[in-house]
């Protein structure tokens, strides 16, 4: 080819690179196509060597070009990531797009056919950092995250139990041994320095737990403490019939306040062992006969439930005897419990029974034992 068909080529590509230049200066929003003016097709022939400028060709590649757009688009959206103009991290490579890992409603979602290469490409990149907005993970905008004693996430407040959480990057020591993630741009493989950490710490505090209760139980003497306890739901705690016929059973229900398990450091150890609570409860009646009676009933039962709710035990008593609970039997694991109980009175008259009948309940409270020293 001789130097006269190279610069015919090299004009050919100089005006189009300029008029594309000034054609996305002046029509920054469209498909790559609409941006070509560019039509025909020009041959330049001499001797055995042709050069053919298609027009085709371009608005080929242009289309090409936009359908890579959207891939990219399509794929940042499957890792969680899109970009938008409304809340999110500020571009470098746009003014008034920003990165989300939350899908935009409709008025700030972003055409990636409007958007250049260098958007898209700042878009994949920021597909592997990690949000620290709640959101992101499928909570309600706004949601506070706290984290228990027993290191469960949770989103329910309790300043005595919980910390809030503030969502950051993981870390090579925070993965367990042999586990990778993607974190930031930066492929981790897990040490598991977190895990071993927790297991020392927790190997020392529980063979240090064993021995205090070990010396609770042999050594230490027994105290009572008393426990309140209020009606559910705003009630009273106490509930009473009489009547001269059956009756509709009548309820009353209670709950105790908090009520410590242990104490196993300092100088003041102590462990629960049991519970009671304190009911006044009794039944009266008449009976003119084995098959004639006017008598009154009662019943009491109750659940014993953890720091978290979590129920652990229950029982009950058709007698409406006062209960004694084993707490040494329950299977605790938090430092703090609760009681709530119900109880029951009705009248019921069978054959031809005169008089009265009559039954009454009150929850004083809950009576708890420990071994102390």
């Amino acid at each position: 080819m001789n130097k006269k068909m190279v610069a015919a080529v090299m004009a050919a590509a100089m005006v189009f690179g300029a008029c594309k230049a000034v054609m996305a200066a002046e029509n920054p929003q469209g498909a790559a196509r609409q941006l070509l003016q560019s039509k025909g097709r020009i041959v330049y022939q001499e001797g055995e060597h042709s050069v053919v400028l298609d027009s085709q060709d371009l608005y080929r590649i242009a289309d090409r070009m936009d359908l890579f757009k959207q891939g990219i688009s399509g794929q940042l959206a499957s890792m969680g990531t899109y970009l938008t103009t409304g809340d999110g991290v500020p571009m470098q490579t746009s003014d008034t797009l920003k990165v989300t890992h939350i899908s935009p409603a409709a008025e700030h979602s972003v055409d990636p056919l409007l958007v250049d290469f260098n958007a898209l490409l700042e878009g994949v990149a920021a597909s592997q950092s990690v949000p620290v907005d709640s959101a992101a993970y499928g909570y309600e905008a706004g949601t506070v995250l706290y984290q228990t004693k027993e290191g469960i996430l949770t989103t329910v407040e309790d300043e005595a139990a919980c910390a809030a959480v503030e969502i950051r990057p993981a870390a090579a020591e925070n993965l367990s041994a042999g586990t990778a993630a993607w974190v930031d741009g930066h492929l981790l493989l897990g040490t598991g320095a977190d895990n071993q950490s927790y297991f020392e710490k927790g190997h020392g505090q529980t063979s240090e737990t064993i021995v205090n209760i070990i010396s609770l139980l042999y050594s230490g003497v027994n105290e009572t403490a008393p426990y309140t306890v209020s009606g559910r739901d705003g009630s009273g705690v106490s509930v009473s019939v009489r009547s001269k016929q059956t009756t509709e059973p009548l309820s009353v229900a209670v709950r105790s306040e908090l009520i410590p398990v242990w104490n196993l450091e300092g100088e003041e150890k102590r462990l629960l062992t049991k519970l009671r609570l304190d009911v006044d409860a009794g039944t009266d009646g008449e009976r003119a006969d084995k098959e004639n009676a006017t008598s009154g009933h009662g019943s009491i039962s109750y659940v014993v439930y953890d720091e978290s709710g979590q129920a652990i035990g229950s029982g009950s008593d058709p007698s409406a005897a006062e209960f004694v609970i084993d707490a040494m039997a329950l299977p605790i694991t938090t430092q703090h419990i609760y009681v709530e109980a119900a109880g029951s009175v009705w009248v019921h008259k069978s054959g031809h029974g005169s008089g009265t009948g009559s039954a009454h309940i009150t929850f004083n409270g809950v009576q708890a034992t420990y071994l102390i020293n």
